[in-house]
């Protein structure tokens, strides 16, 4: 295991962790939620249970987060999926097949990176944004965004969340048709999510499943954070159960 950093295209530095098992010829990128990073314990979990079973992984923090150049407030679609880019291009000099799993917002750059390039071997998405417009539009009043145009800067408190985000991130997220792009996702894809998560609706998941003709695994019970150790270990044996079979039978 070591500490790694690469520079996205925008020249901002990247940090992540590479731990990659002897002669492992797979590896899996992580990507976290909004305002997570690389080191919580779903990540660090995945990378000892998959290494384990002989499976590389590189968990990183995107944009903004962690380790990784940016301040958050600057947080764009564009820049946050500009680090996951730079990761998979630096994982592909370090294994031949690559395998994407995003949680959250980490899952809409999972789903986007996936969807532009055919290379990927596999997707995971757990509790995803998947319309990110029509995730905010839910959130926020109409008045709510016209109030963030004019001051510049968005002071979110709600749904257990407490940042600040400049209107540049919307006016950004203009410029994604997500649902257009997953049509282009052609590799074996897992879409989890729970039933009772108040902070991105199960309706997102479920709309991806219909477009990609892919079952949807239900969590019962479980909430955005599967806080419920049952509902959470069901989450991860799901998960690695579809990396392992993916990547070991390729």
């Amino acid at each position: 295991m070591q500490k790694v950093y690469f520079k996205d295209t925008n020249g901002n530095r990247v940090c992540g962790i590479l731990s990659i098992p002897n002669r492992a010829s797979t590896l899996v990128i992580t990507s976290h939620g909004f305002t997570s990073n690389k080191d919580s314990k779903i990540y660090r979990e995945l990378q000892e249970e998959l290494n384990t079973q002989g499976i590389g992984t590189l968990r990183y923090d995107y944009y903004g987060r962690g380790e990784s150049d940016g301040k958050f407030e600057e947080t764009t679609l564009t820049k946050t999926l500009a680090s996951l880019q730079a990761a998979i291009q630096y994982a592909q000099t370090q294994c031949n097949t690559i395998t994407l799993v995003g949680a959250s917002f980490g899952g809409l750059l999972s789903l986007l990176a996936a969807a532009r390039d055919p290379s990927i071997q596999a997707l995971v998405l757990k509790s995803s944004v998947i319309d990110p417009i029509l995730f905010w539009k839910q959130r926020l009043t109409p008045e709510r965004i016209e109030r963030w145009k004019k001051e510049g800067i968005l002071h979110y408190d709600d749904c257990g969340e407490r940042f600040d985000l400049n209107y540049t991130f919307w006016e950004d997220l203009q410029m994604y048709h997500t649902l257009d792009e997953a049509k282009n996702i052609h590799c074996p894809t897992l879409i989890m999510h729970g039933d009772q998560d108040t902070v991105v609706p199960i309706s997102q998941s479920q709309t991806l499943a219909r477009l990609l003709n892919t079952p949807l695994h239900v969590v019962h019970g479980a909430d955005h954070n599967y806080v419920n150790p049952e509902q959470y270990n069901e989450m991860k044996k799901v998960l690695i159960d579809f990396i392992t079979f993916q990547l070991l039978n390729h």
